[in-house]
């Protein structure tokens, strides 16, 4: 957490080197040159769309815990279909629609407590925790851990967008503290409740765990599935504005100044 929040820091001063530096391609032409631009713009890319096809698949999973009927693949499609206008439409009309993000992130995580003290036995109960393990019972796994540990404080390549979009940019340093202490909170309390219910039996996602664990409350595990459907609903318009950033920018939306900029590279 210390390194992202630092490392945020870092960016917005890169951003504030001088007029008309507005996203990480930008940044790296000065540092790099138009090589630099477009290797950077290339990843840079890259991973925003890995962002949003991840929580195209995260929808789809929820969703078929709720629509068992309908295949997996149909449900992603349907979110993607659903997701991707909203990557067109401004920040500052989706303010509001990213509120219902964070509240379903708070709910979420009340309510899988909630469960935990609602019932008695194992597995899902935490006044009866199941048998746990201090260290990895697979090494092999471990990698793949530090890999989602490092995604809930991976969004840098929304910083800049954000930045710009503020009206008082000088409060973003206090924003992503507040934003990471909340984040930390956040996943340590479902990690360690999640954990403690289901210990080695947890799957990679809490949902599915609670949903298949009979006599647990339906209503309630009915509504964690809900908020984790929606609550990347609230995300998809955040991953995919710095590319519509960079577009509106650098080429002022035109198809023909993007191929003419990925000739002059070709050639260096």
């Amino acid at each position: 957490m210390g390194a992202a929040n630092y490392t945020a820091g870092l960016l917005i001063k890169c951003l504030n080197y001088k007029e008309g530096i507005y996203t990480y391609p930008d940044i790296a032409t000065i540092a790099f040159g138009n090589l630099g631009n477009f290797v950077t713009l290339f990843i840079f890319t890259l991973d925003l769309i890995g962002v949003a096809v991840s929580l195209i698949i995260l929808i789809g999973d929820s969703l078929q815990l709720l629509f068992p009927d309908i295949s997996l693949i149909s449900l992603k499609i349907i979110a993607w279909v659903i997701l991707m206008p909203l990557g067109f439409i401004d920040l500052k009309y989706l303010a509001s629609f990213s509120c219902l993000g964070i509240l379903t992130t708070i709910v979420l995580a009340v309510i899988v407590i909630i469960d935990g003290f609602a019932r008695d036995e194992r597995p899902g109960s935490l006044f009866n925790p199941m048998k746990t393990e201090l260290w990895p019972t697979d090494w092999n796994s471990l990698p793949f851990s530090f890999g989602l540990i490092i995604a809930g404080y991976s969004g840098h390549p929304t910083f800049p967008s954000i930045y710009l979009d503020m009206q008082t940019p000088n409060n973003f340093q206090k924003a992503i503290n507040i934003s990471y202490i909340f984040g930390t909170v956040i996943y340590l309390s479902l990690a360690v409740c999640g954990y403690l219910m289901f210990g080695n039996l947890t799957k990679p996602e809490i949902t599915q765990n609670i949903v298949s664990t009979p006599d647990h409350l339906i209503f309630l595990n009915k509504f964690i599935v809900w908020a984790v459907a929606i609550n990347p609903f609230t995300k998809i318009a955040l991953i995919l504005n710095p590319i519509n950033l960079y577009l509106e920018t650098q080429y002022q939306s035109s198809p023909c100044n993007l191929w003419t900029h990925l000739r002059n590279v070709s050639t260096i």
